[in-house]
């Protein structure tokens, strides 16, 4: 069964009946409705919802060119193009792990409908396991770490390092991380929903497959 989120997605409209008190309490008090509202969490939630765009869910999906190879540095079309990536203590400590090859971070946001459906699809294959928030790697693949994050409260600051044009920010985003025999680590991030069948070939051309060290 798929793990549904509880909060309104993008796009969706409340029930006539939820609206109704909403307005006329905003008819009778003016002013102070705002309070009301603000007090109930909508105004905080949908501020909240604001900080990171819904890739997707109102024609937002950037213009970013396809997988072409891994990345060791920041790639053709970053701001920081050609400089060395500060990966963040918690990535490389769990690279460190002997039983790790490939760490996936999966970004979302409450509200985002690409997010869940991604996250739905990736846990129907067995990649992911769990609600999207907190979710880990599924029992699909042997070797493999994934983290679910909301991009809105990345507790170890790891979503801005991977943008994969350093500009704006948006979910979904999903970010291939991994070491080869060479110890450089190479990755590579995906901008918008990805198909489930897209992870997985990714996940195997870096698991099973041969990766040149150029």
């Amino acid at each position: 069964m798929r793990n549904r989120d509880p909060l309104p997605r993008y796009g969706s409209r409340p029930g006539f009946n939820a609206l109704v008190p909403i307005m006329l309490v905003a008819l009778m008090t003016g002013a102070p409705a705002l309070a009301v509202f603000s007090y109930s969490g909508g105004y905080s939630e949908v501020q909240r919802l604001a900080t990171i765009r819904c890739l997707g869910c109102l024609g937002l999906d950037p213009q970013i060119p396809g997988f072409t190879s891994f990345w060791t540095e920041y790639p053709q079309g970053h701001i920081k193009k050609g400089e060395e990536v500060p990966h963040p203590r918690f990535v490389t400590q769990v690279l460190d792990s002997e039983e790790v090859d490939l760490l996936i971070l999966f970004y979302w946001a409450q509200g985002c409908v690409p997010c869940s459906e991604q996250w739905d699809e990736m846990v129907e294959e067995g990649i992911a396991s769990g609600p999207e928030d907190g979710g880990r790697e599924g029992t699909k693949y042997a070797g493999l770490r994934l983290y679910s994050i909301d991009a809105n409260e990345d507790p170890n600051g790891l979503y801005p390092t991977y943008i994969p044009t350093g500009r704006e920010n948006g979910v979904p985003m999903t970010t291939f991380i991994f070491r080869m025999d060479d110890d450089i680590i190479r990755w590579y991030s995906h901008y918008g929903k990805m198909e489930v069948d897209d992870v997985s070939g990714m996940m195997d051309r870096i698991m099973y497959g041969h990766i040149s060290h150029g």
